[in-house]
């Protein structure tokens, strides 16, 4: 107390005390908020969706740090986050970012994932795989058509056009038609199960 007393003469040793109490208590109440703060950012950061995270939805704009998954190339200097987050991204065998999707030294590759349908990984689709529109191999049966009483079989000259002929192995299976139940056939010009498109964003950043 001497020194506080040598600091500010005329005090007495009550105000001092008081000086110093309140001091004390709002170095106390500085540290309190600076917990709270801290306490809050990182509640904030685990309640949302880490970097790499994809966001589907309806809306037009991509929200606050997504971006659209169309194979954009993005500068390092402006996406830090991101780029050090596929840098240290790394599949079960063993393969990158680098390896599958792109990084260098000062930018880093969002994935293109336009016009794809997404699908839970798998040992067999292993992430990030990309596939081409197929269908499983597999065969048609045909039942061969008697044309003449008896059973008798019809010559089998211009099978295709012939209602009267029937399928050859050298022939070609041509046009869906419907089977009665299900309406008329369905073709498009690629392989795709019933759909309703939207927006697919990737997280580039936390704030």
């Amino acid at each position: 107390m001497s020194k506080i007393r040598n600091i500010k003469p005329g005090l007495t040793r009550e105000q001092v005390e008081a000086l110093f109490q309140s001091a004390l208590a709002n170095e106390r109440e500085r540290i309190k908020q600076e917990i709270i703060e801290e306490l809050n950012l990182e509640i904030s950061l685990a309640s949302q969706p880490p970097i790499g995270s994809i966001l589907l939805g309806f809306w037009v704009v991509p929200p606050i740090n997504y971006l659209p998954m169309n194979g954009q190339v993005l500068p390092k200097i402006n996406f830090p986050e991101f780029w050090e987050w596929a840098d240290n991204w790394e599949r079960d065998d063993g393969k990158t970012w680098r390896d599958l999707i792109g990084l260098t030294s000062d930018s880093v590759t969002l994935p293109d994932s336009i016009d794809d349908f997404l699908r839970i990984c798998s040992t067999k689709n292993p992430l990030t795989q990309k596939k081409r529109d197929s269908f499983q191999s597999h065969y048609h049966k045909f039942r061969k058509r008697n044309a003449a009483p008896g059973g008798a079989v019809a010559n089998p000259s211009n099978s295709i056009n012939n209602p009267n002929a029937f399928l050859t192995l050298s022939d070609v299976v041509v046009e869906a038609i419907s089977d009665g139940v299900n309406g008329e056939p369905r073709t498009s010009d690629e392989t795709q199960p019933k759909q309703t498109s939207v927006n697919g964003a990737f997280k580039v950043k936390m704030f």
